[in-house]
């Protein structure tokens, strides 16, 4: 609460015990420097009136009016550096802060939103859940995403957007100014996996940097059944979320993201890079948003393996409108160069109309999975191919 409204409640007789100790005591304070100050004063201009006397200057009731007009005003002058000091300037450093939160988007900023009873409330931040709703998007294959803020000062902050896969954590470090948005790390928003490690993204075969099902099967006769694989599975043409979510039920593995297609193919340009994990990540944030809006923007309410096909369309399509209603955040994250604030939400518009008019179709998913787990991947008449990125030793194995 801030000072001004604890004094008003204090003059309307409905401040609590403590607010009017507080404030008495400030009004004490007052009073006291206001006493010292006007005598101190008083001394000295005495004082000079006095050298005056001797001089032969003797004005009588002149004297004595000046010095009642002279103390009266400086006890106003004290009174009003006084309330300056304890009233004013803390309204001003209170009131600067959502002034800035106007002008610069402020990371850290907490909604309350209170219960229709009006007997509980629920106090969030949303900048958490718009990144983690953007990392999904872009590069789900980084694995849970999660994002920690340190105010460094008015419409400063630091950032650490950390993701998290088979256990290691990544650090990405940003800096916010301002609403000028600085990367020290270029590839925060991107994905481990090129763009050209799917069949469904180049138009050449030489430009395809995975390798044929013979010539995977061939690489993993010699890794070790202990270690798992990470890597991008192709589809020779695009799965609907019927068939996408048949295919994760008939092979066992980590789904850590499938890509799927947000426009028509024409020029040359066949995706925006958009994609989504089809399993349970990071904490439960139903909280933080209108299920009622987006419904599914988490799918935390169901457990691992249970999720219904059509629950996932209607997961990208709450992603898609959830960043279009988020203008400020894409401004600043979703920029094309650091400290460049330029609004393109023409690819999500696209993505969703795209998506709201044929569904969700994935050509593809990024797995972690175990020697055996991607050779029978590979035996799918639906397989294409797949790029092997990295390896790492499961002791759960």
């Amino acid at each position: 609460m801030k000072y001004e409204e604890r004094f008003q409640r204090y003059l309307d007789g409905d401040a609590d015990e403590h607010e009017s100790v507080q404030i008495e005591e400030d009004l004490e304070k007052m009073r006291i420097l206001s006493s010292y100050l006007d005598s101190r004063l008083d001394a000295q201009l005495f004082a000079e009136e006095e050298g005056g006397d001797q001089a032969g200057k003797d004005d009588g009731l002149s004297r004595q009016v000046s010095r009642a007009v002279g103390r009266k005003l400086r006890r106003y002058a004290i009174a009003a550096s006084i309330i300056i000091v304890l009233v004013i300037v803390p309204l001003i450093i209170y009131g600067l802060s959502p002034l800035m939160d106007r002008v610069f988007y402020n990371p850290s900023k907490q909604v309350t939103v209170e219960a229709p009873d009006g007997n509980s409330a629920v106090v969030y931040s949303v900048f958490p859940l718009a990144m983690r709703t953007y990392m999904e998007l872009f590069c789900a294959d980084k694995g849970r995403a999660d994002v920690a803020v340190r105010p460094e000062g008015y419409g400063r902050y630091s950032l650490d957007v950390r993701t998290q896969v088979n256990g290691e954590i990544t650090h990405h470090s940003l800096e916010l100014t301002r609403n000028h948005l600085y990367r020290l790390d270029m590839n925060w928003n991107q994905p481990d996996v090129p763009g050209n490690a799917f069949t469904y993204c180049v138009e050449e075969e030489e430009m395809y940097c995975g390798d044929s099902l013979e010539e995977t099967a061939s690489k993993l006769k010699d890794v070790p059944e202990a270690l798992k694989i990470r890597a991008a599975v192709s589809f020779k043409k695009p799965k609907n979320a019927e068939e996408l979510s048949a295919f994760m039920k008939a092979y066992d593995s980590q789904y850590l993201s499938i890509p799927f297609i947000s426009c028509e193919k024409q020029e040359g340009i066949m995706t925006d890079g958009f994609g989504f994990c089809p399993e349970i990540i990071g904490t439960d944030l139903t909280d933080c948003y209108d299920q009622a809006k987006y419904p599914y923007l988490g799918l935390e309410e169901y457990q691992e393996g249970e999720i219904p096909a059509e629950v996932y369309t209607s997961h990208v399509e709450s992603m898609l409108q959830y960043m279009l209603d988020s203008p400020d955040f894409l401004r600043i994250f979703d920029s094309g160069a650091p400290g460049v604030n330029l609004l393109n939400d023409a690819k999500y518009k696209t993505a969703l109309a795209y998506v709201r008019e044929h569904g969700v179709y994935g050509y593809g998913a990024v797995v972690n999975a175990t020697k055996q787990e991607l050779l029978a991947m590979l035996e799918d008449p639906s397989v294409d191919g797949a790029y092997m990125m990295d390896s790492f030793l499961d002791l759960r194995f």
